[in-house]
């Protein structure tokens, strides 16, 4: 079963004037739950740097076994 899901990230100015990046991921299935992280800039990029890895992986095996 296919998880339908939105992510959003947004940048935004947080309580001690130090701007943030917020990730919602919101679920389209009423009976999950949406998560909001919150994630410093340097987070944000090393995330951003994994997630393109493990994409990059992900095909590179997807095309080896088709």
């Amino acid at each position: 079963m296919k998880q339908k899901i939105k992510i959003k990230p947004r940048a935004f100015k947080g309580e001690d004037g130090i701007w943030l990046v917020a990730v919602d991921i919101i679920s389209t299935d009423p009976k999950e739950q949406d998560i909001r992280i919150l994630l410093t800039t340097e987070l944000a990029t090393e995330l951003a740097n994994e997630i393109k890895f493990a994409n990059y992986t992900a095909k590179s095996q997807n095309h080896k076994n088709p």
